[in-house]
């Protein structure tokens, strides 16, 4: 009786370890880099790779070409964020770019006469980020950068200094593609 017992616990223990077995990570536990979640608007026009800093979310807008990046809890107007927006593909015009008109050839140096006619105290600068150009208005604590990919104008809001000159989110932003 004793014999089978043994036996028994035995089996029960071999089976216990070979469920709980191979519960290293999915990726492998050979110290290479894990590939970066995507993020993406519902329409596919933006995606970025999401933001590598704990307790920090990224994550698309269900109705417009917004993504936002943020500690939980946060954005839009709350702490420091980064918010990541595009005209939707629907859109014909833009109160924000007076010279947009979907379908019509707009360009950087479109964006950048509108704002400058619109807003003659403010100054812009080109600069880039990965491989695209932006027009950079610089505001205190806040940086905005403005490009045009394929005629459609983006906007990438950088709010407050704990967003601005962080590794991550250099890392995040030099990721983004354009799929307009």
């Amino acid at each position: 009786m004793k014999k089978i017992l043994i036996v028994l616990l035995a089996m029960v223990f071999a089976f216990s370890l070979a469920a709980c077995g191979g519960g290293g990570d999915k990726d492998g536990d050979s110290g290479k880099d894990k590939k970066a979640e995507r993020v993406t608007t519902a329409s596919g026009a933006i995606s970025v790779e999401a933001l590598d800093m704990p307790d920090y979310i990224t994550e698309a807008d269900d109705d417009d070409e917004d993504i936002l990046m943020a500690k939980e809890g946060e954005g839009y107007g709350v702490g420091d964020y980064v918010l990541i927006s595009g005209i939707s593909k629907d859109d014909e015009t833009s109160l924000s770019y007076p010279s947009y008109v979907k379908g019509q050839e707009y360009t950087l140096d479109m964006l950048l006469s509108d704002f400058q006619n619109k807003n003659s105290y403010k100054t812009y600068t080109k600069t880039k980020i990965g491989d695209q150009e932006y027009v950079l208005l610089d505001e205190d604590s806040n940086r905005y950068y403005y490009t045009v990919t394929n005629n459609y104008p983006v906007l990438i809001q950088v709010i407050g200094e704990s967003m601005q000159d962080n590794e991550a989110v250099t890392k995040s932003l030099e990721s983004i593609q354009y799929n307009y």
